[in-house]
């Protein structure tokens, strides 16, 4: 009586069954047949490869029989095949058990249904796969955008403002004899030439032309602004003068360098900053290291903070690592790399 009502009770929630220790079915319970779409004649004598769906590798399985064989009990998950060719997933603990010389003679695993919870996480992670490769995307349309318009304000506006400013010069010679005019031409020309000054750091933010020279060049280029505009003593060490990568390369490793030197100098309360470019056989990675107060991890997971979640997304795209380490007392080290 106890035992059926055992049964009766493991019926309304996990699915059983038992098996000899070769892996045949003997025993399944109703649950399980429910969940599995097979009928108890259809179970009984089969091996449990019945239902493998081949979803798990070789591997899970050895692992599986090997601690199962050696008395040992085994907790895992199985995406199976049901009779009716749907899939569902079990997390599954299978107990052994043992006869009087120590070995398993059968086997007894008890599942529960989660297969509604892991169609979830599924979509969950299809969600966030298909999330970052909206972002990659607009990540490269935003790269192309900057390239165009830089280009079209070099090559449109940067030349007209040449023009002009020839022109203006060429009227303030003309204008020597006339004092007052000429001092208003001076000023004008002063004007014009603050405007192209302007011109060239709205093109250089938009799209560096160091960077169609290379990785290194763009990088030195980006330390010796850098250094000008804060003050900040920097570092620069770069194993090969010349690094060649590709265009999606390039670009990522240089605007995680400028987002770094960003936080560098808004966050940081560095005084010094030191870079580093190293090429392996196989990848090329960038370190950015500051002497300041060394980021928190409050600082990493800062709600609406997306500086350092785009840099991951950068280099995760391109199979890359980005690591960041707290130095107690010595600052924040930054390395990001990517193979090759």
């Amino acid at each position: 009586m106890k035992a059926r009502f055992i049964e009766q009770a493991t019926d309304q929630h996990v699915l059983v069954t038992i098996t000899d220790h070769r892996g045949v079915i003997t025993y399944a319970n109703q649950k399980f047949c429910q969940v599995s779409k097979y009928a108890v004649d259809e179970l009984v004598g089969q091996n449990q490869r019945l239902v493998n769906s081949g979803h798990h590798p070789k591997k899970h399985f050895r692992d599986m029989w090997n601690t199962i064989l050696q008395g040992h009990t085994w907790k895992g998950a199985f995406k199976n095949r049901a009779g009716d060719g749907t899939l569902y997933w079990v997390d599954t603990t299978i107990v052994p058990c043992i006869d009087t010389a120590g070995k398993p003679f059968q086997f007894v695993a008890i599942y529960t249904d989660n297969t509604e919870r892991m169609a979830a996480e599924e979509a969950l992670v299809t969600s966030r796969n298909e999330l970052r490769a909206l972002a990659i995307h607009l990540e490269k349309i935003k790269e192309y955008e900057r390239k165009r318009i830089a280009r079209e304000i070099h090559d449109d506006l940067g030349q007209h403002l040449l023009v002009l400013k020839n022109d203006v010069s060429m009227l303030h010679a003309r204008t020597a004899a006339h004092p007052i005019l000429n001092r208003k031409v001076g000023l004008a020309l002063e004007h014009i030439d603050g405007t192209m000054q302007s011109v060239r750091s709205i093109i250089n933010n938009l799209r560096p032309a160091t960077l169609d020279l290379g990785l290194s060049a763009a990088i030195q280029w980006q330390v010796q602004e850098f250094a000008r505009r804060t003050g900040i003593a920097c570092e620069l060490v770069m194993s090969d003068d010349n690094i060649e990568l590709d265009d999606d390369r390039t670009i990522t490793l240089f605007r995680i360098l400028q987002e770094s030197l960003v936080n560098v100098s808004r966050h940081a309360r560095a005084t010094r900053v030191c870079i580093t470019l190293h090429r392996e056989a196989d990848s090329v990675s960038i370190e950015v290291a500051d002497n300041g107060q060394g980021i928190t991890i409050n600082g990493q997971r800062k709600r609406g903070s997306f500086g350092l979640m785009g840099m991951k997304e950068r280099i995760g795209a391109l199979g890359g690592e980005l690591t960041i380490e707290r130095q107690p007392g010595q600052g924040t080290r930054l390395t990001a790399s990517v193979p090759l």
